[in-house]
């Protein structure tokens, strides 16, 4: 019975321990100063431990960001965090109007804290507070698009404001009200896995202690930072709590005594201190063992895979591998339509001699293309891969990456410049840049739009536009550029291995590179390139129309001769052909007696780049436009004229290829042919030279020239071929139903989580093993609805007192059942639980149908009564059983006399 009566009486109580029965009912003690400096240390304490997880999640966190804004951000949300929090907590807020604080909070500070390029102008803060609106949406994707470090770009800064300011919030106000210890630690350790997840999928470099190698030191330093720091404040809390605990505890004054005499202190009994140091050691001795046991273990597991990370797995501009090659469609500039159309306007301060559109790295004998292993949308450098797609042989070393610019890169030792480029009459995603590039900034309508479709390739300097540049779009510039340009010559040979690249290389061409018996350093290759050069005629058709061309008229005593478009194998292997055979068909050794290739940028500056890897260096073929005309000196020898006055048209679009040596050192080097001296004259000693061109004849049906692939022209059947059923809608049906239903579930979660806590809470009681706690569990499910339709709890009031409060007659009787199975002799009780349970469906019912649809949906996702059963349920329940028996039998005795 002695067990059961504690219950009986205050078995609902929930909230702050009660007084004594002497107090009145609901009354709060006072605290005394030392009691009120004793809560002021533990709060204190408690600010230290949650600075210190603070301090540890935004070690985490740097490696995506690495800027001071960071510091600044999360400063600022912690600072405000704690600001509410503290506010909650003297006014004893609700979460509800918590969260409202942490929303104004939020649009309050983000632009300064989170968006500090926002305030730089009216405009700006109206753009920033829109974008600011729709980051804790759209921030999150973007955050693991873009390279790391992020920096301040746009809006990546606010997930992390978010979550310190939410991490900062929670934190404070329950350490601060020394309740729910778990709501101190968890939410930093959120913030650690955000820092994992978002972060980079590459570890620190690894630890060498001797004999033993620890990897991911840095990771696994700050894991087990974080545990230890969270055990040690749940250790501490649990004391601290128990003490207090304790301290509450009292015996009633003895008989006859007042009322008003104090209370006496039930302390317990300090442990001796050989026994305290065991307990501390032990603790020690298991947090070092865990350590030590989970940091080799995940070293080795470091080791040995790769950690995938959200960024790991994004690629969003796969497209762009499908995009055709812009080498491929070179001809279509020198068209009448495109030759004199002014495609951009490039002005700004500092000297850049070339514009760069497109580079070229890959080559898999059909066409140039960029040659990209992987089109991310923004790994860290670490996740780059390691070489080529198989499947397209590289000209260069380096793989080709396209990632999103986070923000302002570093400056080097290199010249600076700005460029404004203004779009005209350009369209496609090949983006004009130039050098290294340091910074964009786009202006427009379009301006947001370009700024999330822009991509680089550091490794290439390499640009492109996702959202196709068009007429009336503009950006700015900021890049940097060699003091000095490289020079081919003084470049050392890398041995670079061909690789897949040498079963593309027509065997004539390393016939013609072996006829010239030159060598393979840096200066044979400008000589063969050269050579090449001044032995190729310049031609951008196949056939003149009537009237001539405009290229052609551009050409002061250019004679006309045909050449084929395309740059595929079979088109560099007939212009090396053409070569030797004029080379064996005379005995001339001047280049002008031996011009026998005839073609333009495009089949040469893949020659030429071929060439360059057949001797063992790197090299690219970039397509670009030339600003300065002194950069074509190559043999004396003028190229493709150079744009005047900034204004760069289609006949100005040419192309080159960029040498690397063993040093990282890039060399331009110009691949135009000649047209100063036509095809030379044949030699009557020898046989007659193959002619480049075929007869065609008169029946045979005409056929356009390719000019989008080099691999032909070949046109697709008009017949067209029935596809079946057309199921390509389904998938994107499906994806957005998906995303649909996970979000929609994502955002149910808590509440259901809520209702399915309260399900579980119910049937316990419900099925309790005894009937008597059947029948006191009814009661407490009777308190619990009533507070989670808003009505008083019960605090220290008696079942029927709170009953009689409520003005429910069966709530009274509910009551009288409960007090009459906790006070009856075990197995003694004489009502059915099963009754008792149908009035507390009555009264649920009954409530429910007051309240009405909308204060039933409240009811269930009610927090309200949720606390009253874990603070019940807590580790500190035989101290206040203790408090509550000695509470009852100090009613029993008053009531008695």
């Amino acid at each position: 019975m002695s067990e059961r009566m504690p219950h009986a009486a205050t078995s609902a109580g929930a909230g702050e321990p009660p007084a004594f029965p002497e107090a009145a009912a609901g009354a709060r003690p006072r605290r005394s100063a030392s009691g009120r400096g004793a809560a002021v240390a533990r709060a204190l304490i408690a600010t230290v431990f949650v600075i210190a997880l603070a301090v540890i999640a935004l070690a985490t966190v740097w490696p995506i960001y690495r800027t001071v804004w960071l510091v600044v951000t999360a400063g600022g949300a912690m600072l405000a965090g704690a600001a509410i929090a503290l506010t909650a907590v003297l006014r004893r807020w609700r979460w509800p109007a918590v969260l409202l604080a942490i929303l104004v909070g939020y649009f309050a500070l983000g632009l300064p804290l989170a968006m500090p390029r926002s305030l730089s102008s009216p405009e700006e803060s109206l753009r920033g507070l829109v974008e600011l609106a729709a980051a804790p949406v759209t921030a999150w994707k973007q955050l693991v698009t873009v390279s790391m470090p992020v920096g301040s770009y746009h809006a990546l800064l606010v997930p992390a404001f978010i979550l310190f300011l939410a991490a900062s919030v929670v934190s404070f106000r329950s350490a601060w009200r020394g309740r729910l210890p778990l709501l101190v630690v968890v939410p930093w350790l959120v913030a650690q896995m955000f820092g994992i997840a978002f972060g980079t999928s590459a570890s620190s470099e690894s630890l060498r202690l001797g004999a033993l190698a620890l990897h991911a030191p840095r990771e696994a330093a700050l894991g087990a930072a974080g545990f230890a720091v969270a055990i040690w404040y749940l250790a501490w809390h649990a004391r601290d709590s128990r003490r207090r605990a304790l301290g509450r505890g009292a015996r009633p004054a003895a008989p006859g005594l007042p009322a008003s005499a104090p209370a006496v202190r039930v302390r317990k009994p300090r442990a001796p201190l050989g026994a305290r140091l065991r307990r501390t050691a032990l603790a020690g001795v298991v947090l070092l063992t865990a350590i030590a046991v989970a940091v080799p273990t995940a070293s080795a597991l470091s080791a040995s895979a790769t950690r995938d990370v959200l960024r790991t797995a994004v690629d969003p501009a796969e497209h762009l591998a499908q995009q055709p090659s812009p080498l491929a469609a070179y001809r279509g500039s020198f068209t009448d339509d495109w030759f004199d159309r002014e495609l951009f306007r490039v002005t700004g301060e500092g000297e850049v001699d070339r514009l760069r559109l497109a580079v070229l790295g890959g080559y898999d004998g059909t066409r140039a293309s960029v040659g990209l292993s992987a089109v991310s949308a923004g790994p860290d450098s670490p996740d780059a891969p390691a070489s080529e797609d198989p499947g397209i042989p590289a000209l260069s070393g380096q793989s080709s990456v396209f990632e999103r610019v986070p923000t302002h890169q570093r400056p080097g030792d290199g010249a600076r410049a700005t460029l404004d480029i203004e779009i005209l009459g350009y369209e496609g995603v090949w983006m004009p840049s130039a050098g290294r590039l340091l910074d964009v900034r786009f202006s427009g309508d379009r301006r947001d739009a370009l700024s999330d479709g822009f991509f680089y390739d550091h490794a290439a300097s390499a640009a492109v536009q996702l959202e196709r540049l068009r007429q009336g779009d503009r950006y700015l510039l900021d890049v940097e550029q060699p003091s000095e340009p490289v020079r081919l010559e003084a470049l050392s040979n890398p041995r670079a291995p061909m690789g897949a690249l040498a079963e593309v290389v027509p065997e004539s061409l390393k016939e013609w590179v072996s006829s010239q018996r030159l060598g393979d350093d840096a200066a044979a290759l400008a000589e063969l390139i050269s050579r090449l050069r001044e032995r190729g005629y310049r031609s951008h058709a196949l056939e003149l129309p009537a009237s001539g061309a405009e290229w052609a008229r551009a050409l002061p005593g250019y004679r006309f001769e045909p050449s084929l478009a395309g740059h595929s194998s079979d088109r560099i292997d007939a212009l090396f052909t053409a070569l030797i055979e004029k080379q064996r068909s005379t005995e001339a050794v001047s280049n002008e007696r031996l011009v026998a290739a005839v073609g333009d940028d495009e089949q040469f500056a893949v020659a030429a780049a071929l060439i360059a890897r057949q001797l063992g260096f790197d090299a690219r073929v970039v397509l670009g436009f030339v600003l300065d005309g002194t950069a074509r000196t190559a043999a004396g020898a003028p190229g493709i004229p150079a744009c005047e006055d900034g204004v760069c048209r289609g006949g100005n679009l040419t192309a080159w290829v960029e040498v690397g040596g063993a040093g990282g050192e890039w060399a331009a080097v110009d691949a135009t042919p000649q047209a100063r001296h036509p095809l030379a004259p044949d030699d009557d000693t020898l046989r007659d030279p193959r002619l480049d061109t075929e007869v065609v004849p008169e029946n045979a049906r005409e056929q356009r020239p390719p000019q989008l692939e080099p691999s032909g022209g070949d046109e697709r059947s008009p017949d067209a071929v029935d596809p079946g059923l057309d199921l390509s809608w389904l998938w994107p049906v499906l994806t957005v139903a998906g995303w649909t239903l996970l979000a929609l579930a994502v955002l149910s979660a808590p509440f259901l989580s809520v209702i399915a806590a309260k399900v579980r809470r119910r049937r316990r009681r419900r099925r309790a093993p005894d009937a008597a706690s059947r029948v006191t569990g009814a009661w407490d499910e009777y308190v619990d609805l009533a507070v989670d339709h808003s009505r008083a709890r019960q605090g220290a009031l008696t079942r029927e007192e709170l009953a009689v409060l409520h003005s429910s007659p069966r709530a009274v009787q509910i009551a009288r059942h409960a007090d009459a199975a906790a006070f009856a002799p075990p197995g003694a009780v004489g009502h059915d639980p099963a009754a008792v349970w149908a009035l507390v469906d009555a009264e649920r019912a009954e409530l429910a149908a007051s309240a009405g649809a909308r204060g039933r949906l409240r009811a269930a996702i009610s927090l309200r009564s949720l606390p009253r059963g874990l603070r019940r349920t807590g580790s500190h329940r035989p101290v206040r059983r203790s408090l509550r028996a000695a509470r009852t039998s100090s009613r029993r005795r008053r009531r008695g006399a």
